[in-house]
């Protein structure tokens, strides 16, 4: 899968119901191995996840007031956001790579209203949507 095909259904699976990630596994699954790749796709994702998760919470539960504890899951989340931001800049490439100066614009944009002035995901993709499959049409059209 190309890193614009990679893009595409990565967008797509922002509109599905349910995590994106999620239905972002299903559609691989589903692209090589039919309904069954599907299928395992989504409990090889979901599955492991489930049963730490639930061990961890019974040993938080148990030993939560631990500062170490604390300390270790602050940093933790720090490793968090450094590896959405990274996940970013992957899919930001091939937008430089082409020099889409429209769509860099569009991702600033969308950026700074959910992430620095905190309007509402679903209004800011409301508007957002709409305008950029706008100009991809309007683009496609020139090209064509």
């Amino acid at each position: 899968m190309t890193a614009d095909e990679f893009n595409e259904t990565f967008a797509l699976c922002h509109f599905l119901p349910g995590p994106n990630i999620v239905n972002l596994s299903v559609m691989f699954g589903s692209r090589f191995r039919g309904i069954p790749g599907g299928l395992a796709a989504f409990a090889g994702l979901v599955g492991p996840p489930v049963a730490i998760v639930t061990i961890l919470a019974a040993l938080y539960a148990r030993y939560g007031e631990i500062d170490a504890l604390r300390r270790i899951l602050a940093g933790v989340s720090c490793a968090a956001v450094g590896l959405l931001l990274s996940a970013v800049f992957r899919m930001m490439m091939p937008l430089i790579k082409r020099r889409d100066l429209i769509g860099l614009v569009i991702l600033a944009a969308v950026f700074i209203a959910v992430g620095l002035l905190r309007l509402p995901l679903p209004a800011v993709l409301l508007v957002a949507s709409p305008i950029s499959i706008a100009i991809s049409f309007v683009v496609c059209r020139g090209v064509a």
